[in-house]
């Protein structure tokens, strides 16, 4: 892709390749768009291809354009730098190219939409097309983690998901809560504390305890309810919760 070629105003957004069809005027259309992933680990959270087949009744003055936007909402996102092509009079097919790749860009965002616009010299979309797909972006530098909570019971039968609260402290202090379960992106290398409660209510109003963390490339931390966790790669972290009655539960000994 030419990065002479390309803007960082808005955003466009993709998953697996789907189709739409924007509304038609008199001279222009545009007839379809499609959004690629591309493949691997690292591209496919930062890249997308957008193809578009458009017509064009040369009626917008000098220089008009077509360029790819990522939505939240329906509301243009400022973290993509996007590929622009211009506008040609007649039927084309045109390739773009949209990067989660703007310097104020977070570690990782959620978007739920992808409009291809035609656009004046001045920037003044005048016909789009939208694309309805949602995907999860994250930075290079970037690595996630995915939080959730396991019910422990006697059998695999017992065993259950449930929704807890879990508080995150991320580097410089800052905290939020999530319920369980859920995705964070993070810069890679960077120490996250995690708090879950201590116990909470199962079903029928047993009591179950927080036994213990699991983390995946780290192991197991028993007993207590942070966890110390620095993320050098994408980590699943498990808070795993045990009743009170299988945890005192002692088997008769007999000699």
């Amino acid at each position: 892709m030419n990065s002479a070629a390309l803007t960082a105003n808005q955003t466009s957004l993709a998953a697996p390749s789907r189709y739409s069809t924007s509304s038609v005027d008199d001279a222009n259309a545009i007839m379809r768009c499609q959004v690629r992933d591309h493949e691997g680990d690292d591209l496919r959270y930062r890249v997308v291809d957008v193809e578009a087949e458009y017509r064009y009744g040369g009626d917008h003055g000098i220089n008009p354009f077509i360029r790819p936007v990522v939505t939240i909402d329906g509301a243009a996102s400022p973290h993509f730098i996007r590929e622009v092509q211009p506008l040609v009079s007649g039927t084309h097919t045109v390739n773009m190219q949209v990067l989660y790749g703007a310097a104020d860009a977070p570690p990782g965002l959620q978007t739920n939409g992808l409009r291809v616009e035609m656009a004046e010299q001045n920037g003044a979309g005048f016909l789009f097309s939208e694309c309805h797909l949602a995907k999860a972006w994250r930075r290079e530098n970037a690595r996630a983690i995915e939080v959730s909570a396991l019910d422990d019971g006697r059998g695999e039968e017992e065993k259950g998901r449930p929704s807890i609260p879990v508080t995150v402290t991320l580097p410089g202090g800052h905290t939020e809560t999530h319920l369980t379960p859920f995705t964070l992106a993070v810069t890679q290398g960077a120490t996250l504390t995690l708090q879950a409660p201590m116990s909470r209510t199962g079903h029928e109003s047993e009591i179950r305890k927080l036994r213990e963390w699991y983390a995946s490339g780290v192991g197991s931390s028993p007993g207590a309810s942070k966890l110390n966790l620095t993320v050098a790669q994408d980590t699943a972290v498990v808070a795993a919760y045990v009743a009170l009655d299988h945890a005192a539960y002692m088997p008769v000994i007999s000699r």
